[in-house]
This record gives C-alpha cells, sequence and structure tokens, in this order.
C-alpha cells in the first residue's frame, strides 16, 4: 500500500486504524540545507531532530524494530549525535555501512565514507539474522547507476535495501518506509516477497514510485481513493493519497 502525504500524518491514521508492520526500514532526507540532492523538495529542516524523533515514537507504535538509515554530515551531525545519546537504551544495534568510492571531500576536509543503519525497539532487547555470522557491517559502491539522478541524487542502492530483508526478516513480514522516495524498498519487497507499505510526500516522487511497484492510472483507479487527514500545525497536506494494491 503506497501512502502520499506527511508521514506524520499518515503514520497518525495507520495508528489510529490499528495498522501493524513488523519493521520500519526508512532513510529521512539528509537536511544538508545545500539543497543539492532533491528536486522539487527544499531540504531543509529547522526541527531536524524534532523531525526524527517523531517518526522513531510513531514507528515503535507500528512495527516491532526500527532501522533508520543516517548519514551524518556538516549540518546534520548534531541531531544525530544528540539522536544516538537520548536513544541509548532503545538502540539494539548499529550497522555501519561503508562505501567504497564515496563523493570525496574539498582539500584536507574528511571524505564521509559511511552512514548508519541505527536498530530500535521498545520492546525488544535483540534481534537476531537469517543466517549465521551475520555481520553488523556493510560495504558498496555508491548508487553511481541510479537512473533517477537528475531528479533525486540520494537514492538508495538497491543491493542495500535487499540486504537488510534477506538477512533480518522473512517472507510475507510487512516493512513500513515513511520516506518512500521513489520506492527503492518498495520494488526490493517485491522482489524478495515481503510486504509493504510507503509514504512519500513528494507528488511527482510518489508517482514514479507507482509505475516502478508496475502500477499505472488505469490499473489502479479503482483501488485510488482520497481521504482526509486531521491537520497538524504545520502541514503541507490536508488530503492522503492512498494507492493499494
Amino acid at each position: 500500500m503506497l501512502y502520499q502525504g506527511d508521514c506524520l500524518e499518515v503514520m497518525d491514521r495507520l495508528i489510529e486504524d490499528g495498522v501493524k508492520a513488523d519493521f520500519m526500514f526508512t532513510s529521512p532526507p539528509y537536511n544538508r540545507k545545500r539543497n543539492d540532492k532533491y528536486d522539487n523538495f527544499e531540504d531543509v529542516n529547522s526541527n531536524y531532530y524534532e523531525l526524527l524523533e517523531n517518526v522513531i515514537e510513531k514507528g515503535f507504535l507500528i512495527c516491532d524494530y526500527v532501522f533508520l538509515n543516517i548519514q551524518k554530515n556538516y549540518y546534520n551531525k548534531q541531531d544525530v549525535f544528540k539522536l544516538i545519546g537520548n536513544y541509548y537504551d532503545k538502540i539494539i544495534d548499529i550497522i555501519v555501512w561503508t562505501k567504497s568510492n564515496p563523493m570525496p571531500a574539498s582539500g584536507f576536509n574528511i571524505t564521509n565514507s559511511y552512514e548508519f543503519i541505527i536498530v530500535l525497539s521498545d520492546k525488544l532487547k535483540s534481534f537476531k539474522a537469517n543466517k549465521t555470522y551475520t555481520k553488523n557491517h556493510l560495504h558498496t559502491s555508491v548508487n553511481s547507476n541510479n537512473p533517477y539522478k537528475k531528479i533525486h541524487r540520494a537514492m538508495m542502492k538497491p543491493e542495500v535495501a535487499e540486504w537488510f530483508l534477506n538477512n533480518f526478516t522473512k517472507e510475507n513480514d510487512t516493512i513500513l518506509d515513511p520516506f518512500m522516495g521513489l520506492n527503492t524498498t518498495g520494488v526490493a519487497c517485491v522482489n524478495t516477497n515481503r510486504k509493504f507499505i510507503g509514504i512519500e510526500l513528494n507528488e511527482g516522487y510518489f508517482n514514479i514510485a507507482k509505475k516502478r511497484m508496475g502500477w499505472s492510472n488505469d490499473r489502479t483507479s479503482s483501488h485510488h481513493k482520497t481521504i482526509t487527514a486531521k491537520t497538524r500545525t504545520p502541514t503541507k497536506y490536508n488530503a492522503l493519497n492512498i494507492w493499494r494494491t
């Protein structure tokens, strides 16, 4: 199921409706300020920590585990480190994703070559992998083959989503992604026989996400409806577009 709207509003609706998922696996915007990763989206959030906290807390009410993929940068690192400190008793592990060919830093600055995948739960104190000797470390190249790089230059490498699904989830598990973007995780769920709930604010990205699931307006028109969401202040959407398989 795909929702187009503000993720916090949609998650509130899911909670009200008693919707449950097994895992949340998501990668929020970078809050880079320079806004050099996304078209039609302003990557500037003065309350970035509050956004992360709200998503995690709502995720706890829907899912058993929250996997939060995040890269600290010059602009957001205080919020990222604050998050790790404040959730010290909810963090089960931190998986480190390193990259073989990251964008080099200028001059003598240190090249940012890794991201965190923070594993959290407010219900469970441990989690298990699907096979022995699974490391809390992942190493790949950057997503240089991104076909959508003109409009979304921070698209997750598909192998990362499938690595998460294959190592920590089971077939028919339900995965929630409140920052769906162009739907890399949703496509990986289809490829690995997992169920998927995706949320995306940007209408252009949402339309591409539908197409990547093999959907079209004609095929899914009978499953589309608009519902009114409770208004938060401030809000960018007062209605949610829902697409069901």
